[in-house]
């Protein structure tokens, strides 16, 4: 059977799409997919509308009136008037940098809520490759558990191996089996929630190790952190924006102005004219001052209070890294592997028995797996701390 040139092709191509995707790559794509974040976007442009719709001056009037004599005899009368009302220059001026100042706030916190989005859509991919790394050191154990089934089954048939050592061999399986499961089903249930992230659209992960080498120069990576801290920006621009309200807020004694055409037919005689009127704000601006002045205020405490949280949180993050990676250097990875290679010779070659195997082996898996899950949390951490890079 010939198979097409062109087919061919298509083929490479498509087996081109299904490649695995990294961490950057799968980002990208929720950045570009994310329903959340979509919405967040909306939000953010509907903010700056609304920002700029702010300083418009108010929209021009038309009165007309008609005017009948009474009785319905005599010349009918009507009167033509168009105006428009502004405020005084200055204030247009203040309202713009409070505006300016407002729209800075609306993109930090669109930012906040960007980078905390796609930290969640990491986090993902770093259990999906926890979950791969642990599957495999259980693919490795039900290989070995295999071999000695098969070996033992044998020395069973020849009597040199008990019916004891050849049922802990076949639970020892079981076991394996189960845990395998039910590392599937945590990857499947990760990988519904990473494509939930994506809108939907299936996601090929499959990274078998991390990317980042987590020994960063922590006193460098705690000074990044606040300097780039979304939420820090975000309440320095809110306090700034506060300030402004309340100059703004000051000049509110300020009347406001109007101007406008007139044109009068009376008696059959037109006259033509202008309009010139003031609003005092008497009433108006009573308490504003007070109120810009405590908004101030408040917005004040917000930064500080912005500034601690996010001090006390990069400080906590950065020690719990240090004591992790203290703790992850104490594991000897290499040992471990060749340990285990000692044991499974020993008991394949009748050196120890069956029971003293699983008893070493046990202790060593486990410390294999408590290896990967430390691991994974120094990876979770990590992430954190370098969020704002995303």
């Amino acid at each position: 059977m010939k198979t097409s040139i062109p087919l061919i092709i298509a083929l490479c191509l498509m087996s081109l799409s299904v490649q695995a995707a990294g961490i950057a790559e799968v980002l990208q794509s929720i950045e570009k997919n994310n329903l959340e974040l979509q919405s967040v976007q909306k939000s953010y442009e509907i903010s700056l509308l609304e920002t700029k719709a702010a300083n418009i001056p108010d929209n021009p009037t038309i009165e007309y009136s008609r005017l009948y004599p009474n009785g319905g005899e005599g010349d009918k009368s009507s009167d033509l008037e168009v105006k428009q009302a502004f405020d005084f220059p200055s204030l247009y001026v203040s309202r713009a940098k409070s505006a300016k100042l407002k729209q800075e706030a609306a993109t930090q916190q669109y930012a906040e809520n960007r980078c905390n989005i796609l930290l969640q859509a990491k986090l993902l991919c770093l259990d999906l490759i926890y979950i791969n790394k642990a599957d495999s050191i259980f693919n490795q154990r039900h290989k070995n558990s295999e071999q000695l089934l098969e070996l033992f089954s044998k020395r069973m048939e020849n009597g040199d191996a008990t019916a004891i050592e050849l049922n802990k061999i076949k639970i020892d399986c079981m076991k394996i089996g189960a845990e395998m499961a039910r590392l599937e089903t945590e990857r499947q249930k990760t990988r519904r929630s990473l494509e939930a992230f994506n809108g939907n659209i299936p996601i090929n992960f499959t990274a078998q190790e991390y990317d980042e080498q987590c020994n960063p120069d922590y006193v460098a990576l705690y000074d990044k952190l606040l300097s780039s801290d979304y939420s820090i920006k975000a309440a320095e621009a809110g306090e700034k924006t506060s300030q402004q309200e309340l100059k703004v807020s000051r000049q509110n004694w300020i009347p406001s102005f109007e101007i406008g055409y007139v044109r009068s037919n009376e008696a059959s005689v037109v006259s033509n004219g202008f309009i010139v009127g003031a609003s005092i704000p008497l009433y108006s601006s009573a308490n504003k001052v007070k109120t810009a002045k405590a908004a101030y205020s408040k917005s004040q405490i917000e930064h500080e209070n912005a500034k601690a949280q996010a001090e006390n949180n990069a400080q906590s993050l950065i020690d719990e890294l240090k004591s992790l990676n203290m703790l992850l250097a104490a594991y000897d990875i290499e040992l471990i592997n060749s340990s285990l290679n000692i044991l499974s010779k020993a008991v394949e070659n009748g050196e120890i028995s069956v029971v003293d195997y699983y008893t070493e082996a046990e202790y060593l898996f486990s410390s294999l797996q408590e290896y990967l899950l430390i691991e994974r949390q120094v990876q979770g951490l990590y992430a954190e701390l370098l969020k704002y890079e995303l």
